[in-house]
């Protein structure tokens, strides 16, 4: 009994002395750190009588999907207006009798939205991403 208690004084005091003469390596400070870039649902504009449907948000992109009683071109329009403002560039529009799909580009981000007639009310979606 007393050869196992002096063991555990023993154990007990090489554990100590090698706890507080350890030394952990010095780790060398981090000048800048990257991170994904994020675009937010709040960098989505909606028209006033906008009624949202649903919206997805993930680290890279948003979309939101809502109706709204404007025609297509009013749809265009309005998102003409805000696009250009922000600073967005028009990389394509294609139109057809039901449907209307805009591409709006800046360095770096894709915005397109696409604009649908059904039946009094026009559908729209809406999806910021990266390029």
């Amino acid at each position: 009994m007393y050869a196992f208690i002096v063991g555990l004084v023993v154990i007990s005091v090489i554990s100590y002395l090698n706890f507080t003469n350890y030394q952990p390596k010095i780790l060398k400070k981090v000048g800048e750190v990257k991170g994904i870039k994020k675009t937010s649902e709040k960098d989505i504009v909606y028209p006033t009588d906008a009624e949202k449907i649903s919206s997805t948000q993930t680290n890279v992109s948003s979309q939101a999907t809502f109706k709204t009683s404007k025609s297509q071109n009013e749809v265009e329009s309005f998102y003409k207006f805000i696009f250009s403002d922000l600073g967005w560039d028009i990389e394509s529009v294609t139109s057809t009798q039901d449907s209307l799909i805009l591409k709006y580009k800046k360095p770096g981000s894709l915005a397109t939205i696409i604009a649908q007639k059904d039946l009094e009310k026009t559908l729209v979606s809406i999806e910021i991403s990266p390029r």
